[in-house]
């Protein structure tokens, strides 16, 4: 179906109570293009930007349009933005890349895309995360098998000398250990806390463990 632009003018409005903007448009930094990015408005934001919008602007934290539509996995937008040479390896403080972001999402087709427009698939955050890190951390199973037919670095270690194994133990993320082991990923690899990604397990049971005694321990003190 082609976007309809009124049609797509009038959700803008319905969300944000005012007309779309070039400039921005909140206290977050957001510019319409953002905005559209996140409501993945693809024929609004082709207007945007035919109307001269900065398809690099950043809004609070860095982030671009191309950030926002690959965190709401807007496909349409998002083809549209790289049609307009957004930056693929723009890095926002605390998010990364787009490729990170798509990684979070598990939002494959958005990362098949960025990947084919240049970004680096062991392309680094500011804390040395990969997208892999982002994918294991999130048990995004599919985008991390995409990231690994392009070269993903399974022992790649972030600044707190994590590597994806260690994020996928802390959220118990089976399936993705078992991809992340078939890839040959360092069961022995410390964090510089001298964790390996099964001590990181172990803590996180135990903790779990704690925790639900202590919520069984409420409920009992209602009940008495």
């Amino acid at each position: 179906m082609i976007p309809n632009l009124a049609m797509e003018k009038d959700k803008f409005r319905l969300e944000v109570c005012r007309d779309p903007s070039v400039e921005a448009m909140n206290n977050k930094g957001e510019t319409g293009v953002h905005i559209a990015a996140r409501l993945n408005l693809p024929a609004l934001t082709l207007s945007l930007l035919k109307q001269r919008a900065n398809v690099n602007v950043k809004a609070n934290y860095g982030m671009t349009p191309l950030h926002y539509a690959a965190k709401y996995n807007a496909l349409e937008t998002t083809r549209v933005l790289l049609n307009y040479e957004a930056d693929v390896c723009a890095n926002a403080e605390f998010a990364g890349t787009p490729l990170h972001v798509a990684a979070k999402r598990n939002a494959c087709e958005i990362a098949a895309l960025l990947l084919k427009r240049g970004v680096h698939v062991n392309a680094k955050a500011d804390d040395d995360k990969t997208p892999l890190h982002y994918a294991a951390w999130h048990n995004a199973l599919k985008t991390a098998k995409l990231l690994f037919s392009q070269g993903a670095d399974v022992n790649a270690k972030a600044k707190d000398g994590k590597t994806p194994l260690h994020y996928a133990a802390v959220v118990d993320a089976h399936e993705m250990e078992a991809l992340l082991l078939k890839k040959g990923a360092d069961v022995n690899a410390e964090d510089k806390f001298g964790d390996t990604p099964c001590a990181l397990r172990k803590r996180t049971i135990e903790i779990e463990r704690v925790i639900d005694e202590a919520k069984r321990a409420v409920r009992m003190e209602k009940r008495s």
